[in-house]
């Protein structure tokens, strides 16, 4: 399903805007995760925070 499809279905407030998927696969050999897979949230902040902020700001 592509995003315009999906946004037809939501209503305006609940709909995608703007997103974002990062060039590389996250892995445990990676910063963004543990071991275990659990997300590394000071990591992936370092270094996706600007991005990830420009999402929240129309």
């Amino acid at each position: 399903m592509t995003n315009a499809l999906a946004n037809t279905r939501l209503n305006r407030t609940e709909q995608v805007k703007k997103f974002w998927s990062p060039g590389e696969r996250w892995g445990p050999e990676s910063d963004e995760l543990t071991p275990s897979w659990k997300l590394r949230c000071r990591e992936i902040h370092l270094k996706y925070g600007q991005i990830l902020d420009g999402l929240y700001t129309l």
